[in-house]
């Protein structure tokens, strides 16, 4: 699937270019598989990760801890900001796809280990099916937000 297409990609261009927000969750990316992909198993986080790093846009993502909801969100870099972190490179075109903030060194070093970390962080809501965070707890999609994930199912990139 070409990566403009793939849900993540779409959900994040979306959130980003047309609600004017800087990043989504790692919960609710991973559960909005299901309404791009319904046949599909979600991916886990360090799966996301890896899509992400080898994927062939003309974006920089990155991972950071968002402090208005205080979790881990993925978002696309600006290019008039700067942004510090580790740069994380396509294995074939060599151009940073994806950057692990400041914010995430508490986490880890490396993907994997990042990944890990967040899979444990992460593991009750994803098994109970509550992927956005509303009001400071995990609950499952509202409404608005389903509307929204398929607003960006029809978004064209």
């Amino acid at each position: 699937m070409n990566e403009r297409e793939s849900y993540w990609y779409k959900l994040i261009l979306f959130w980003v270019n047309k609600r004017n927000k800087t990043g989504l969750t790692i919960p609710f990316i991973i559960g909005a598989k299901s309404y791009f992909e319904p046949d599909s198993k979600l991916d886990n986080i360090f799966e996301l990760f890896e899509i992400i790093r080898n994927s062939n846009t003309d974006c920089t993502f990155y991972l950071s801890k968002c402090p208005d909801v205080q979790e881990y969100v993925i978002g696309i870099k600006n290019r008039n900001n700067s942004m510090y972190g580790e740069l994380y490179k396509n294995d074939f075109t060599g151009k940073v796809t994806l950057i692990t903030t400041l914010s995430t060194e508490i986490l880890g070093r490396n993907l994997q280990s990042i990944a890990k970390v967040l899979e444990g962080k992460y593991a009750d809501c994803l098994s109970n099916k509550q992927y956005s965070k509303i009001q400071g707890k995990w609950a499952e999609y509202s409404k608005n937000d389903i509307e929204m994930i398929n607003a960006a199912k029809n978004f064209v990139t």
